[in-house]
């Protein structure tokens, strides 16, 4: 029983985790396609030569290399999104849009920040 429960992690990454499948999947596939590039050689000889045969090879290793580090690693855990931001955003758009709807505020808004409404005379040439 300890080696399942020491394989039971790992196992459930398996069937839970999308990269590890992908990595696998790709891994599945270049395997499959090198197998039916091998089989369409006359020799083994000339199988070797392939450089196509051997690219398909290395990467479908690379894939099966990958999806055992994703396993090893386990799943990234996903930060939390700060909601305080968002609310701080929207709650100055919020004040953004009545102070451009209230006119009232507005001149109250532009008076204490030193500027009137009125334009002054205008400037002589």
């Amino acid at each position: 029983m300890p080696a399942l429960q020491t394989v039971q992690p790992y196992v459930e990454q398996l069937f839970e985790d999308a990269d590890v499948q992908q990595q696998l999947s790709r891994a599945a596939a270049n395997l499959r396609g090198a197998g039916a590039r091998a089989g369409k050689a006359r020799s083994t000889r000339q199988a070797l030569k392939d450089p196509k045969l051997r690219q398909r090879l290395l990467d479908g290793a690379r894939a099966g290399v990958a999806a055992g580090v994703a396993i090893q690693k386990g799943p990234e855990k996903r930060k939390r999104r700060s909601r305080g931001k968002w609310l701080v955003v929207l709650a100055g758009l919020g004040a953004g849009a009545y102070v451009a709807t209230n006119a009232e505020l507005r001149a109250c808004l532009l008076e204490l920040a030193g500027q009137t409404n009125n334009p002054g005379p205008a400037p002589q040439p």
